[in-house]
């Protein structure tokens, strides 16, 4: 059986300019919305609170540096 690599969920709100926002990015990169989000929170932890194995574990295969080009998009 395939271990469950995400567990935790977290729900939030937005407005829906804010939601469309994020959405044509997404979809301009080909991700999933899940995968966007983390890979921001990703980037985030590392670039604001250090660089240790916890937050090299958070990193998804597409890599921070990729979601990072987002800004560029909206």
């Amino acid at each position: 059986m395939k271990t469950r690599k995400y567990t935790q969920g977290i729900t939030f709100f937005t407005t829906p300019e804010m939601y469309q926002r994020v959405k044509d990015v997404s979809d301009e990169l080909k991700i999933g919305l899940s995968e966007f989000i983390r890979d921001l929170v990703a980037s985030h932890l590392e670039s604001h609170h250090g660089s240790n194995q916890e937050n090299n574990d958070l990193k998804n295969t597409r890599g921070v540096e990729e979601i990072g080009s987002w800004k560029q998009l909206t």
